[in-house]
């Protein structure tokens, strides 16, 4: 089966983003350009979120000026923020995922207001491994499971304002860009 332009220009996206959350800004840029395609808005912004707390804020300005924002634009979508916001990955660590006791459950904002959102469980790939345990990832717009809601609590640590998201009982926090550990089966 043959595929579209349409679906032939999505996967480039798709790629394009996976390229920059993993650090190779050169190809995400190079499948952007073979496929004469860019970013939507709405993929540029969950990307450079992920990329920001990740600490690579450079690049998560250059991602978004792919979708033809302008830097004041672009600088507003990662200005820091004390509410949920659509495109948000969060994460928490449920007791009882595994047989060890903690597994980590990723989620991803697909509706927000200042007291509560719309969450949906994405996948997730293993980073790193040992006897242990693992290191895992988010696979941002990967979503597996239901949408939930979630009531939003603010929080400050310091100077920094944020959030948590309260989803089934167990606290999720925003993601903050580096693998989280998920203990091994004993």
């Amino acid at each position: 089966m043959n595929a579209t332009p349409a679906q032939i220009k999505k996967n480039a996206r798709k790629l394009a983003m996976e390229a920059f959350l993993a650090g190779n800004m050169a190809e995400g840029q190079r499948l952007l350009e073979v496929e004469k395609t860019k970013l939507t808005k709405a993929e540029a912004t969950r990307t450079a979120r992920a990329i920001a707390a990740m600490g690579r804020a450079d690049d998560a300005i250059a991602v978004l000026l792919t979708a033809k924002l302008t830097r004041e634009q672009a600088d507003s979508v990662l200005a820091s923020q004390s509410a949920a916001r659509v495109g948000d990955v969060v994460y928490a660590s449920v007791p009882g995922l595994t047989v060890a006791g903690m597994g980590v459950t990723f989620y991803q904002v697909t509706a927000a207001t200042k007291t509560s959102a719309t969450v949906q469980q994405i996948a997730k790939r293993v980073a790193s491994a040992s006897q242990f345990g693992k290191g895992v990832t988010p696979i941002v717009g990967g979503f597996i499971g239901p949408a939930k809601q979630a009531s939003v609590k603010k929080s400050v640590v310091g100077r920094k304002k944020s959030y948590k998201l309260i989803i089934d009982g167990n606290t999720a926090i925003p993601w903050d860009g580096s693998p989280k550990d998920e203990a091994a089966a004993r």
